[in-house]
């Protein structure tokens, strides 16, 4: 049996660990270095940045991204784990395992409340405590035969749609943050990723917003992608509407494309109310990527998310966790009034894995679900008043990272 070969993980020491790092990355995804540069530049930079070495080698690495992601209706911190990858003669020997796990640990003591990604592979990232708790959706909605006049609104006539410029951004982002906060999932955005959002696949979008008596109340940004028949697609990279109206209005203007358009791509859920508002269902639903959750700092993550405002509950928790043992053990989880207070001991009643309660949190999977799943037990009335305290609407996110 080989020896276990030792990794040391932690930040770059200087310049050339992010060259070199940035070497390894392209490999792995099949880009120019100077693109992965840009990147890390674009996030904040070195202290963005965890390498893993053996030796004195940088032999992969990852970048994280500070922003929040709205639960119960408030923003949890959060660490997005990105570009993620391993020079290729260190693959399948602990290399990328060590750098998950000491990235996990390393948020735990920062007091960062959770951590989420898009996994590559699954089983590295389970074996670090993430479990799949959300998806990203790609929506394809037919433009022919959609309406291309929206009905009046309650001011008189049908809302204006109207180009924006670099001044409307404070108000976009104002109006994003108030349709995102209503769901699950989304993120509270930092420059980073609006920047992505704003210049999809490095291509500057087009924005246009809607307007109800001086206020921003729907957005919209978009490419065109040709298509083989030598028409276009509409790639919607962010969409928002705080009113009926406002959808309406933004539904209408998409279907103005439909003389050169087919169709229009939206990352949003199937069941999302903007697409219930389409006056035909001319739409195919396709999961485009589960995401994974990790709870880093369980306490932290429990008392930082909103709750169900009707909800009173007691939930007597035993946490397992084998990679941050700060997280394990018992808690008394105190819900109402919209918030949550975590405390140690208790009767332990709900066991559960902290790959479980990432997706418990998250209201991705249901108690029921999780304890088919081997991963949460507990009596039926525990699991019950679980299933009513972490209820919620399915969690999804609109954004890559």
């Amino acid at each position: 049996m080989s020896a276990r070969i030792a990794y040391d993980v932690g930040p770059p020491r200087g310049d050339d660990d992010v060259q070199a790092l940035a070497e390894v990355l392209a490999v792995s995804f099949n880009a120019p270095a100077e693109r992965i540069l840009e990147n890390f530049e674009a996030a904040g930079g070195a202290e963005r940045l965890r390498v893993v070495r053996h030796g004195d080698d940088v032999v992969g690495g990852l970048l994280l991204i500070a922003m929040g992601q709205w639960f119960g209706g408030r923003s949890v911190p959060q660490a997005g784990v990105s570009i993620v990858g391993v020079e290729p003669a260190f693959r399948g020997r602990g290399a990328g395992r060590a750098l998950i796990e000491e990235t996990v640990r390393g948020l735990h003591a920062d007091g960062v409340p959770l951590s989420t990604l898009y996994p590559a592979t699954v089983p590295v990232y389970r074996a670090a405590g993430y479990e799949l708790a959300g998806s990203r959706w790609d929506v394809r909605v037919g433009l022919k035969g959609l309406p291309t006049r929206s009905a009046p609104s309650d001011a008189g006539g049908p809302l204006d749609v109207r180009r924006a410029g670099d001044d409307d951004l404070p108000a976009m982002v104002a109006a994003q943050e108030s349709f995102a906060r209503l769901h699950a999932g989304t993120l509270h955005r930092d420059d980073f990723i609006w920047r992505r959002v704003r210049n999809p696949r490095r291509i500057p979008a087009h924005h246009h917003v809607v307007e109800e008596d001086g206020a921003i109340t729907g957005l919209v940004s978009f490419i065109q992608t040709e298509t083989a028949d030598g028409f276009y697609d509409l790639a919607v990279s962010d969409v928002a509407a705080l009113t009926t109206a406002a959808a309406d209005r933004l539904l209408a203007f998409l279907g103005t494309h439909q003389s050169m358009a087919g169709a229009m791509h939206l990352q949003l859920p199937p069941h999302h109310a903007l697409l219930a508002r389409l006056p035909e269902w001319r739409a195919k639903a396709k999961l485009q990527l589960p995401w994974m959750a990790r709870l880093a700092h369980v306490d932290a993550a429990l008392a930082a998310r909103g709750w169900p405002a009707g909800v009173v509950a007691e939930l007597h928790l035993d946490v397992a966790d084998d990679v941050v043992p700060a997280n394990a053990g018992r808690r008394v989880l105190r819900v109402a009034d919209g918030r949550a207070t975590v405390e140690p001991g208790g009767a332990g009643s709900l066991r559960v894995d902290v790959r479980g309660l990432a997706a418990l949190f998250t209201g991705f999977r249901t108690p029921d679900a999780l304890r088919l799943q081997g991963l949460l037990d507990g009596p039926p009335e525990d699991r019950a008043l679980a299933a009513s305290a972490f209820a919620g609407p399915d969690p999804w996110m609109m954004e890559m990272f």
